[in-house]
């Protein structure tokens, strides 16, 4: 039995490189006890940056996981999951899994016994690098790139291609961040999703390889339908880096953003296809009512002379201080 720890939790850290199960404990009145991420914690192998199938990692359904905060040293310390193995999520409606910050009670109780709210930007980020994650039925809240598809596979191919499904992500410097280190295309469905009081709800990033001889030759091609992003404190969504919102869909709907637009910036070097700039219908509520998105040129932003681009007639570009559009 647990009962009167100062910190209700079972902590978790290093490096795993076996299977392993996040069994449920029930204790001090939580039912149950939530899961605490210390640090930098890593399961699967690590060293050729790639996905590791020898490996899987179950979280049950209903399951809390916070992550560790040192508000007295926020720039050494951050608390994060990287997952190079199989993250299986045994969520489902009604019984979601929680990724949250150390200091949220709101979501297993007190953990940190100290008197500090959560924050945007308290912990990391759940890196995802296998395509068989499929992720569903989760809450993301506090983070700072939240759920993190990090595309390392020199070949060409469609390597991040899973759902994100029926989830919430709340509160996250990016609710979703898809990352481009190498020629490896992330494809995610983003369906059925809300995006709520994040800075940015979708980001995307690619490694900047202009001027080198070794390119980045993958893209983002995120499929996203059925999904609400709103509140937003900055833009719902930013491309920073080889993507394109080709594929989203009208089902898809953004409501009282902060700044109404789609953010640009970083490298565009993908191959894959064309990147297409679409029009977008924005924020449908008053007095706005669903204008087309301006494109917001928020950093210096270069294509490679090989990489093909499409902008859609009747959009709108606009561009923050000294920022430059290549």
């Amino acid at each position: 039995t647990f009962t009167g720890n100062l910190h209700p939790a079972i902590g978790v850290a290093g490096v795993w490189r076996s299977d392993a199960i996040w069994t449920k404990v029930n204790g001090d009145g939580l039912t149950p006890m939530p899961y605490l991420v210390h640090g930098d914690t890593q399961f699967g192998n690590m060293t050729n940056s790639v996905h590791d199938d020898n490996l899987t990692l179950t979280i049950p359904e209903s399951s809390i996981i916070k992550f560790n905060v040192n508000k007295y040293d926020l720039v050494n310390y951050t608390s994060r999951l990287t997952v190079a193995g199989i993250l299986n999520l045994e969520s489902s409606a009604g019984h979601e899994i929680v990724f949250t910050s150390y200091f949220d009670s709101q979501y297993g109780g007190s953990t940190s016994s100290e008197p500090f709210a959560p924050a945007v930007q308290d912990w990391g980020d759940i890196i995802i690098r296998h395509p068989d994650s499929e992720i569903h039925d989760i809450r993301v809240r506090y983070g700072d790139k939240g759920l993190h598809l990090q595309s390392n596979e020199s070949a060409v191919i469609d390597g991040l291609d899973q759902g994100i499904v029926h989830s919430t992500f709340e509160y996250n410097e990016y609710g979703v961040y898809l990352d481009i280190q190498n020629n490896a295309n992330i494809t995610p469905l983003i369906e059925n999703d809300v995006f709520t009081g994040n800075s940015y709800g979708i980001g995307t990033f690619a490694k900047n390889t202009l001027g080198s001889t070794t390119k980045a030759t993958g893209m983002s091609l995120p499929v996203i339908r059925l999904t609400t992003i709103s509140q937003s404190t900055q833009f719902p969504i930013y491309l920073n880096g080889s993507a394109t919102l080709k594929y989203l869909e009208a089902t898809t709907t953004f409501q009282q953003n902060v700044h109404r637009g789609i953010g640009l910036g970083g490298y565009f070097g993908g191959i894959k296809e064309q990147m297409v700039f679409p029009r977008i219908t924005g924020d449908l509520n008053s007095p706005f009512n669903g204008k087309i998105f301006p494109y917001v040129v928020l950093a210096n932003t270069n294509f490679e002379w090989n990489t093909s681009a499409k902008v859609d007639g009747g959009l709108v570009y606009k561009f923050v201080d000294n920022a430059e559009l290549k």
